[in-house]
């Protein structure tokens, strides 16, 4: 999936899901269309204190140049962080589920089949 196509599983109302580091294609949602359809969501991404973790203990000290957390916070996006780090932390938000980081598959599967398990509702066509 790209940003350019979220706006078309907006619309038709249906559901979406990212994990991890993958909430960041929100992000470039905001490059098709402003304004930006998931401005003020509850969105959880792989935190700024999993990053800096993984800088300091796994990359050698090497930065990222920007982390997750911030970009989304920065377009609108509501976080909601699991203060502990490497804990599984999934937020439902809608049509909307998001996994904090790879801990968190398990439980945004689950929450992601439920939405899919639901009737698709028919999305509101206007006449010009």
């Amino acid at each position: 999936m790209s940003g350019a196509s979220l706006p078309f599983f907006v619309d038709q109302q249906r559901p979406i899901a990212a994990v991890c580091h993958a909430p960041l294609i929100l992000a470039a949602a905001a490059l098709v269309r402003q304004p930006w359809d998931f401005k003020g969501k509850n969105i959880t991404v792989f935190a700024k204190d999993e990053e800096i973790y993984w800088e300091t203990n796994v990359a050698g000290g090497r930065k990222l140049g920007y982390y997750p957390e911030e970009v989304l916070a920065k377009l609108g996006a509501n976080m909601i962080q699991q203060q502990q780090i490497f804990v599984s932390h999934v937020v439902v938000d809608g049509l909307l589920v998001t996994g904090q980081n790879p801990q968190s598959a398990t439980a945004l599967s689950s929450a992601f089949i439920e939405l899919l398990s639901q009737p698709v509702k028919k999305a509101a066509v206007l006449a010009a």
